[in-house]
């Protein structure tokens, strides 16, 4: 019989899950305790758990509770379950052992939203199977769009896209350098996102803390006309699979220049140069829309000019008293 016992996540732990996540099969930065905990001052209770067999770890879980509810955490893009090689009846044992876990504690549902598969070391869809078996219902549906990092990779972007990057490559007015300077990107990335509506996922101090957290995985590149700076992108190395762009923006008057294509196309040749399997560019929703999951179709052909193919991403719910 396999006996499955769960603890909250508590301070003291934090090599415990660490060491865990970073030899996980599909762990990422975004589930490491120090990434958890840059925003620790955000309106969120914390209820991450550790899942132990025999007393040794054999899953993690971030999360949250809001409620009556047990969230993933909202501090990761995605989170759920972090595991590493098991088998169908184990999972499924976890699965049991975390809804009664959450039924004691007065949490009546689950609401998660699971680590894409691009990311994983190993491929495994059982997850996703379960969440069918144990009734888990799906709420939302994003679309990502990825890059398949192999060596022909820039051969499958579009051949006019390709000719106006080249043509900054040779534009001797135009770099591109490594930079530690957050001040001086945030406000070209709060000027973009103000055209939205819509306000940054960090703060300029959440940023400067995160890059100095994580100083080899978390890249900023600025863009210079001459000495002056034009735009910038974010990349986080998220495992040794996956790089994600978190930002890429430009100031709006460089923009006709296509200065955004050229720090797409640098980033992924950091990231071919590192070794990263795929390059995901995030999600295309529409902003202020009454349906929140509408696609913004013109950044997806954007996206696609690059060769990149959708990825969807699935958030499920399950109501615990039914």
């Amino acid at each position: 019989m396999i006996k499955i016992s769960i603890e909250r996540f508590r301070s003291g732990l934090e090599d415990d899950w660490d060491h865990f996540v970073r030899r996980s099969s599909n762990g990422t930065i975004f589930h490491e305790r120090k990434f958890l905990s840059y925003h620790i001052d955000r309106l969120f209770t914390d209820h991450s758990l550790l899942i132990r067999e025999d007393d040794q770890v054999i899953a993690v879980l971030p999360g949250s509770e809001a409620g009556s509810t047990f969230y993933s955490h909202p501090g990761a893009s995605y989170g759920w379950l972090v595991f590493d090689k098991i088998g169908f009846k184990k999972m499924d044992a976890i699965y049991s052992a975390i809804e009664e876990y959450c039924i004691k504690r007065n949490l009546e549902s689950i609401f998660c939203i699971p680590t894409p598969h691009v990311y994983y070391n190993n491929s495994d869809q059982i997850l996703d199977y379960l969440f069918h078996l144990k009734n888990y219902s799906c709420e939302e549906v994003y679309i990502s769009s990825i890059i398949d990092l192999r060596p022909d990779a820039k051969d499958k972007i579009d051949k006019r896209k390709k000719r106006y990057i080249n043509s900054l490559i040779k534009n001797s007015d135009i770099s591109i350098e490594e930079s530690t300077d957050i001040e001086t990107f945030y406000p070209i990335l709060s000027n973009n996102k103000l055209k939205h509506s819509v306000k940054p996922t960090h703060s300029l101090n959440e940023l400067i803390k995160l890059q100095d957290l994580y100083r080899d995985k978390i890249k900023l590149f600025l863009t210079f006309n001459k000495n002056q700076v034009v735009g910038g992108s974010m990349v986080f190395a998220a495992n040794r699979n996956t790089s994600l762009l978190f930002y890429n923006m430009v100031c709006e008057e460089f923009r006709s220049m296509q200065i955004g294509s050229h720090q797409i196309y640098h980033v992924m040749e950091w990231s071919m140069a590192h070794g990263l399997k795929y390059l995901d560019l995030g999600v295309s929703q529409m902003h202020g829309t009454s349906q929140p999951l509408d696609p913004k179709e013109s950044l997806i052909s954007f996206k696609e000019q690059f060769g990149a193919k959708a990825l969807v991403r699935t958030a499920y719910m399950k109501n615990l008293l039914k």
